[in-house]
């Protein structure tokens, strides 16, 4: 089956059911629609046609829309989340992982947290993932310890754990027991020049506070997963949603041999959404390599390497080509080697 319609830079018209129906850009269910007509997935228009219809075809579970304002067991969603889902909508992504961000909300037993760690993120820019958790950003020592006590191993891969009730949950005061994970600046002005930025992953059901004078920039948490380094302190990850495709894991390792004999690891990366295995040799080939060797590799063993091996978050994007890449490859190196 296929339908009747146009498309412009501005307008989607289509005729269905003896019906014209025209979408506007800027509107939630434009580009939606639009990526529908282009993939030939006729079944699937038809929830386009409309801003209700197509904001309806998210609303499941315990979630239902009601005059454009969509609701959790019969609870209105607070204004500012609110339109961060028509938002996303509007701008071709889909808001899903936000559902996702709100069930696991749900299961905080804190009011205060429930209440106050959506503003935090919003205000903050920091990004879900698809499975409705977010990342936020730690500075740990140079050994990947944290810096207070220099005890706690921040290991990519490591899942750091305390119980809840050990922790503060008394928002007036900034610096108290706990986790403490947050934005970038705060993470990069507590650190200091010789500390290494991580990204860790939390589930809101985890977050015990947010302290009310940091300028909601850190919260204590009492559960994360260290997800990998921070490609550059000058760089912010995307303030939306941070795809599994974005962050690679080891899983699957073939041992090959190069020309002069010397092993290479060939890591196969999968998705975050998957078990996290570590390669068991904490050493690679490509540690010892200097800046030139290095160039001679491909861009992609590179990638490989840097996102696998090292936990480089976001080393496939990491802008400004393979010199730009390499240059982050030894300063990490560097850092943990010290």
């Amino acid at each position: 089956m296929s339908l009747k319609y146009t498309i412009t830079n501005s307008v989607i018209t289509v005729f269905h059911n003896g019906q014209i129906h025209t979408v506007s850009e800027g509107s939630p269910n434009f580009k939606p629609l639009k990526n529908a007509l282009f993939n030939e997935k006729w079944d699937e228009v038809p929830t386009y046609l409309s801003i209700t219809a197509t904001m309806n075809k998210w609303a499941k579970g315990y979630f239902t829309l009601k005059d454009s304002t969509f609701y959790f067991k019969d609870v209105a969603l607070p204004e500012l989340f609110n339109k961060r889902i028509v938002k996303m909508a509007t701008e071709g992504e889909d808001p899903t992982p936000l559902f996702k961000f709100w069930e696991r909300l749900q299961k905080n037993p804190s009011f205060r947290s429930v209440e106050q760690l959506w503003p935090f993120l919003d205000q903050q820019g920091i990004p879900l993932t698809e499975d409705g958790c977010f990342l936020a950003y730690k500075a740990v020592r140079e050994d990947l310890k944290d810096i207070h006590s220099g005890t706690i191993d921040n290991t990519p891969g490591k899942i750091v754990e305390i119980e809840r009730n050990r922790i503060s949950d008394d928002p007036n005061h900034a610096c108290h027991f706990g986790l403490h994970v947050g934005a970038l600046e705060y993470a990069r002005n507590f650190g200091g020049y010789n500390s290494i930025v991580l990204i860790c992953k939390v589930d809101p059901a985890d977050v015990v506070c947010v302290p009310y004078d940091h300028s909601f920039q850190k919260m204590r948490v009492c559960r994360y997963e260290v997800m990998g380094h921070h490609t550059d302190n000058d760089v912010f990850l995307p303030s939306t949603v941070v795809s599994d495709e974005d962050l690679f894991e080891a899983e699957d390792i073939d041992v090959a041999k190069m020309a002069d004999g010397q092993e290479i690891w060939d890591i196969k990366p999968t998705p975050i959404s998957r078990v996290l295995c570590l390669a068991t040799n904490p050493d690679h080939p490509y540690d010892s390599y200097n800046m030139s060797k290095l160039l001679d590799l491909t861009i992609d063993q590179l990638r490989t390497y840097a996102a696998n091996h090292l936990k480089i978050v976001g080393a496939s994007k990491i802008p400004g080509g393979k010199i730009a890449l390499v240059s982050k490859i030894i300063s990490t190196l560097g850092k943990s080697k010290r």
